[in-house]
């Protein structure tokens, strides 16, 4: 089977998660950052393409048909909606940085998207016989929480909200 994306937004969004992740290693920057960064690009090319993006890029299982194997990766750069991203980021930028720093770079990334991309596998078992359009980082921030949790359980974290 041959896949092809089905807009220019989707090279530009693919080529923003390479270079965020590719930036990070070779400046030696958090990846929490640059993949926030990348998040953001993402759904602001979302509103230019009038939701192209998220048919490129999302993980789609419609009728036993799935899409693009890349898609397992990008579909944790799409995002459903301004409060979605918001979420998404408040989590990924108060909690993810010290654990990364703890953890290191290449161990963080590993988890972010292996752990997403688990996160992904189990939430279309569990609905397989229906459609499903799956967007959004937050498996991979559940798995970033869960390994926290477990290396650091006396750990208190800290946030803002009551």
């Amino acid at each position: 089977m041959v896949w092809a994306f089905y807009s220019d937004w989707s090279y530009l969004a693919v080529a923003a998660i390479v270079i965020a992740v590719v930036y990070a290693f070779w400046r030696k920057a958090l990846l929490t950052l640059t993949l926030s960064v990348a998040i953001l690009f993402v759904f602001a090319m979302q509103i230019a393409s009038g939701e192209l993006v998220v048919i490129d890029l999302g993980l789609i299982h419609v009728s036993g048909a799935w899409s693009a194997p890349w898609t397992w990766i990008t579909f944790q750069f799409v995002h459903a909606g301004l409060s979605h991203i918001l979420l998404n980021l408040v989590a990924l930028l108060f909690i993810a940085p010290v654990f990364e720093e703890r953890i290191g770079t290449l161990r963080y990334g590993v988890l972010f998207f292996v752990g997403g991309a688990v996160g992904a596998a189990g939430f279309l078992v569990l609905n397989l016989e229906q459609g499903v359009v799956l967007v959004g980082a937050s498996a991979g921030i559940s798995a970033i929480f869960g390994a926290y949790g477990r290396l650091y359980p006396r750990e208190r974290v800290q946030l803002f909200l009551p």
